[in-house]
């Protein structure tokens, strides 16, 4: 259970709020404190997993952003210490807190003390990026900045097809299945139970595009909190009407969040042709930081698991 000191819920991501982290940690969540009355202190998210190789701390199913919180003493003396060296002298002192995991990670939204603090504990801190709305997006901006051939797939699309708004998780996810298949590696029962609160608390929605004879195209899951939307999840279906639905998916999701006042996050991209399709948009470039550290059976282990996977693609796409 989390402590009552870190259930805050003013102006923080939907992935630290505590009815987000229970659902998809299906009540495992936890936090730890490292506290020095004169340096303030850092709650820890604790989310502990049992891999086949150890033990790790690492972000529950779909939780984009997972890191520790520092609370600084407000005393603003001059001959007080910088945050990142109040962290640091807190970290130092914590070190027990991680011994018992052979892997911990956090994910961090752009710069932070914390980064800088964990690197000097031996954490290594790697950038990974999104693109993203640099403030509140204005359609007709947006439009203008977006590449040719997107303006023009998009005028094409909302000519022939059109985009409902539900709570339909169920079909998100029986679509989902279909397109990927074997590989499909998703916690679908975390997505329900995160589904379940996000509806209660009226933050997300599942987008979905049809054609003009009403068939589902394609879908997406977006969530959101009081900055930002974000373009949680994605799929489509694998008939030959497609027709780049994706496209109006995203820009009815861009559409939704200057009509709530919100930042829109197109949630990272994982290859090039996702990168080249996120950057046609017009939209700036987001670096989040994932900060971890990993024991040499861990590091071993992954690279072989990553190799079978590779293989298994690999099989997968000469059979198809």
């Amino acid at each position: 259970m989390m402590s009552s000191a870190a259930t805050g819920q003013d102006n923080i991501s939907i992935f630290h709020q505590h009815w987000w982290l229970e659902a998809a940690s299906d009540g495992s969540i936890d936090w730890q404190g490292i506290d020095s009355g004169s340096r303030g202190h850092i709650l820890v998210p604790i989310c502990s997993r049992r891999k086949i190789y150890g033990r790790a701390n690492v972000p529950p199913p779909y939780t984009r952003l997972f890191q520790p919180r520092w609370q600084g003493k407000l005393t603003g003396g001059p001959s007080e210490e910088p945050d990142a060296v109040n962290i640091a002298h807190l970290l130092r002192r914590s070190e027990s807190m991680f011994s018992g995991f052979d892997h911990v990670q956090f994910v961090f939204a752009g710069d932070s003390p914390l980064c800088a603090a964990l690197a000097l504990n031996g954490f290594s801190v790697h950038e990974h990026y999104t693109f993203r709305s640099a403030a509140i997006p204005v359609s007709d901006e947006l439009w203008s900045a977006m590449h040719p051939k997107t303006r023009n797939v998009l005028r094409q699309c909302i000519r022939t097809q059109s985009v409902e708004a539900t709570d339909d998780v169920e079909g998100y996810i029986a679509m989902a299945r279909a397109e990927r298949g074997v590989l499909d590696s998703h916690d679908y029962d975390a997505l329900r139970r995160i589904w379940c609160s996000v509806r209660q608390k009226n933050q997300g929605t599942v987008l979905t595009v049809l054609s003009r004879a009403s068939q589902a195209l394609a879908k997406c899951i977006l969530v959101w909190d009081d900055r930002c939307l974000y373009y949680l999840l994605s799929t489509r279906c694998m008939s030959p009407e497609y027709q780049n639905a994706n496209s109006l998916l995203v820009w009815k999701a861009i559409e939704i969040s200057q009509e709530k006042g919100l930042s829109f996050d197109f949630d990272g991209y994982s290859t090039y042709d996702s990168f080249r399709f996120q950057a046609r948009f017009g939209l700036k470039v987001f670096a989040r930081k994932t900060v971890q550290r990993s024991s040499l059976l861990w590091r071993s282990m992954k690279t072989t698991k990553r190799a079978l996977e590779n293989a298994v693609i690999r099989r997968e796409w000469a059979t198809s």
